[in-house]
C-alpha cells in the first residue's frame, strides 16, 4: 500500500531542509500550492515514487527523477537536472536553473512548462529537451548534439536579454511555428550573438536552426561544390535550417559586419542531396554598427536546408558599342555601363590602344577582317567575373586612285579631266581647293585663274568605308600667239585669238608692213577679226602686232607677226 511519506527531512508544514540528500523511496509526495520546500542538497525521486508538486521547491544541488514527477508549480534548481523516467509539466509551471554550469540530461526527454535560465555559467543539454517557453535571460544554452524545442507557437515564447543558444555539434534550437508570425531564433557562435528570424509563409509544424561553428566541408557539405556564380565562401560557420520551409517564407540572418562585408550573399543546399551549394538572391546586407542583416524570401519549399555565406563573382560585364567598323577606324569606343568599385581588364585584337578606363576602351582598328573586345571585371576582394566578349566586324576599305588629263597648254579656262580609278568603290566625291565639289566618276574642270589647286578624291564602298587620294593641278600664267589666220568667213580660223592666262590689262596695236596703223583694241577679248578700225577687211599679207599686257604679277610687251590669207 502506497503511503504519503513525510520523509525525515520534513520539518513543518511550510518547509523542509536537508543538508545533503533527500531521497523519496516508494512514496507518494504532494506539495500544495503556497508550500515552500527547501532542500539544501540533492533530491532523488526513486522509481516507485510519485511526486506531485503544486508548490515551490528549492533544491540547492541536483535533481534526479527515476519515478513519476507531476509538476504544476515552481522548481528552483542549483545543480544538474537528470530525468530518467516521467516528468510531466503543465505549460504554466516553472523550472528555474539558478546554479552555475548546469546540465539537463537523463535517459528520458524532459518537457518543461516554462524553462528559465538564471544563475551563472553555461546551461548544457545532454538530452533532447522540450519546453513550452524558454527564458534565456543572459545565459548561454549549449545544445551540443541535442535539440531544444520550444512548443508554443507564440512568437514571444522565447525571451532573452543577452543570452543565446550555441550548437557546437549537431544540436539545434527548434520552434513550433505558424504562418504570418516572425520567430526569433537567438543563436550565436563564440562570443558573437547572430540570431535568425523566420516568418513562415504557411503553417509548418517545426522549424529548427543551428548556427554551426565549423567549416561546412568538415561536415561533408563541401564548399568546393558551388555553382559557377560563387567566387568563394565563408569557412568559419554555416546555418542549418531543419523542418518543412514553405515557399515564400522570409528569412533574416544577422552576421557580424566584417564577415558580411567579405561575404555579402548566401548560398544554400539540401542537406540530404549531393547537389552542391547554389547562390540564392538576397537583399544587399543592411549594416548596423558591428552587425549586418541579410534578408531573403525562399524561392521554393524544402526540408533541411543549409545556408552558407558566400561572395559571388561580379556579373559578367555587358560591353556596348558599334558592332562593325571600317578597317583602320580611329577612336572606336566601347563601354561597360556598370563598373563602380570594379577594376576592368580589357583585351582587344587587331588594333592599338588609344586610352582605357574601368568603363571605357578606345582603340584604333587595324586591317583584320574581325576584331574581338573582351573584358573581365574584378572586385576589391579579388573575385573576377567571367569573360565577356564583343565581336566586331571590320569592313574592308576601298583603294582610292585617279588619273589626270592635262591640256597641252595648262591655262585658265582650259579643260582639265579627272578620272576615278579607285578599287572597291561605288561612289566618289571630288573636292577642289577653289571650293567646288563634284560626284561624277569623270569630271572636267576649268579654272578661272592661274595657281596651284589641291584636289581631294574620297572614294566610298557599300559599307560606307572611305579612302582618299590627293593630287595637285597647276594652272600657269602666260600668253600664246598664233602666226596666221584666214578671215574669209568659212568658219575655220576666221579670227585671230590670243590665248592668255592671268592677264588683267592689255592693249593691242596692228600695223601693216609699211608701219601704218591698221587696228587697235583694249577690249576684254584679246582678238582681231582681220578688219581695220573702220571695219574694212585687210589685204592678204604679213602684219605686225604689238601687245602690251599686265597680270597681277608682272607686265608683258610682245612683238610678233601674223600672216593673213584668204
Amino acid at each position: 500500500m502506497r503511503q504519503l511519506l513525510l520523509f525525515f527531512c520534513f520539518i513543518s508544514g511550510l518547509s523542509a531542509q536537508s543538508q545533503s540528500l533527500c531521497r523519496i523511496n516508494g512514496a507518494d509526495v504532494y506539495t500544495a500550492t503556497g508550500l515552500d520546500v527547501y532542500i539544501g542538497g540533492s533530491i532523488i525521486n526513486d522509481s516507485a515514487s510519485n511526486f506531485e508538486n503544486q508548490g515551490n521547491i528549492h533544491v540547492v544541488r541536483d535533481f534526479l527523477n527515476n519515478g513519476q514527477f507531476n509538476h504544476q508549480g515552481q522548481f528552483s534548481l542549483g545543480g544538474n537536472w537528470v530525468n530518467n523516467a516521467e516528468f510531466i509539466a503543465q505549460p504554466n509551471s516553472d523550472v528555474f536553473l539558478d546554479g552555475a554550469n548546469q546540465t539537463i540530461k537523463g535517459i528520458s526527454q524532459t518537457i518543461f512548462g516554462r524553462l528559465q535560465l538564471n544563475g551563472t555559467g553555461e546551461k548544457i543539454l545532454e538530452q533532447h529537451t522540450q519546453t513550452e517557453s524558454l527564458f534565456l535571460f543572459d545565459r548561454l544554452l549549449l545544445t551540443d548534439s541535442f535539440r531544444m524545442k520550444v512548443n508554443s507557437t507564440q512568437s514571444s515564447a522565447i525571451q532573452r536579454t543577452s543570452g543565446y543558444v550555441k550548437s557546437e555539434r549537431y544540436g539545434k534550437l527548434e520552434r513550433s511555428v505558424i504562418a504570418g508570425q516572425t520567430y526569433l531564433f537567438p543563436v550565436g557562435r563564440g562570443l558573437n550573438y547572430q540570431p535568425v528570424e523566420i516568418t513562415p509563409a504557411a503553417n509548418s509544424s517545426n522549424v529548427g536552426v543551428r548556427l554551426a561553428d565549423v567549416d561546412a566541408s568538415l561536415e561533408d557539405l563541401l564548399r568546393t561544390q558551388v555553382d559557377t556564380s560563387i567566387c568563394r565562401s565563408n569557412g568559419d560557420y554555416y546555418h542549418l535550417i531543419s523542418g518543412n520551409i514553405p515557399l515564400g517564407s522570409q528569412f533574416r540572418f544577422v552576421v557580424d559586419s566584417i564577415t558580411a562585408s567579405e561575404f555579402p550573399s548566401l548560398a544554400n543546399r539540401e542537406i540530404n542531396q549531393n547537389l552542391g551549394w547554389n547562390y540564392i538572391v538576397s537583399q544587399t546586407p543592411n549594416f548596423n554598427g558591428t552587425s549586418a542583416n541579410i534578408e531573403f524570401n525562399t524561392q521554393s519549399s524544402g526540408t533541411d536546408q543549409a545556408y552558407l555565406l558566400v561572395r559571388t563573382r561580379p556579373l559578367r560585364p555587358i560591353i556596348t558599342g558599334d558592332t562593325a567598323f571600317c578597317q583602320q577606324s580611329e577612336n572606336a569606343e566601347f563601354y561597360i555601363s556598370s563598373s563602380q568599385g570594379l577594376q576592368t581588364n580589357w583585351q582587344w585584337t587587331s588594333g592599338e590602344l588609344v586610352q582605357q578606363s574601368d568603363s571605357t576602351l578606345t582603340v584604333n582598328w587595324g586591317n583584320q577582317q574581325t576584331g574581338l573586345i573582351s573584358a573581365v571585371q574584378t572586385d576589391n576582394a579579388g573575385c573576377s567575373s567571367f569573360t565577356s566578349e564583343f565581336i566586331v566586324t571590320l569592313w574592308p576599305l576601298p583603294v582610292a586612285s585617279y588619273l589626270t588629263e592635262t591640256p597641252e597648254i595648262p591655262f585658265e579656262d582650259q579643260p582639265f579631266s579627272l578620272i576615278n580609278t579607285s578599287l572597291g568603290s561605288i561612289g566618289q566625291v571630288w573636292n577642289i581647293s577653289d571650293g567646288s565639289e563634284f560626284t561624277d566618276s569623270l569630271i572636267t574642270v576649268r579654272f578661272d585663274n592661274p595657281g596651284i589647286y589641291n584636289v581631294l578624291l574620297t572614294a566610298n564602298n557599300e559599307f560606307g568605308c572611305i579612302d582618299t587620294a590627293r593630287c595637285v593641278v597647276e594652272v600657269i600664267e602666260g600668253m600664246e600667239f598664233p602666226n596666221s589666220f584666214s578671215p574669209n568667213g568659212d568658219g575655220v580660223n576666221d579670227e585671230l585669238v590670243l590665248m592668255n592666262s592671268g592677264i588683267k590689262e592689255y592693249s593691242l596695236h596692228v600695223y601693216d608692213r609699211w608701219g601704218n596703223p591698221v587696228f587697235e583694241s583694249n577690249a576684254s577679248k584679246l582678238s582681231w577679226d582681220g578688219r581695220t578700225s573702220s571695219g574694212v577687211l585687210v589685204n592678204p599679207g604679213t602684219y605686225f602686232l604689238v601687245l602690251n599686257a599686265a597680270s597681277m604679277m608682272k607686265n608683258y610687251e610682245k612683238r610678233f607677226s601674223v600672216l593673213v590669207f584668204y
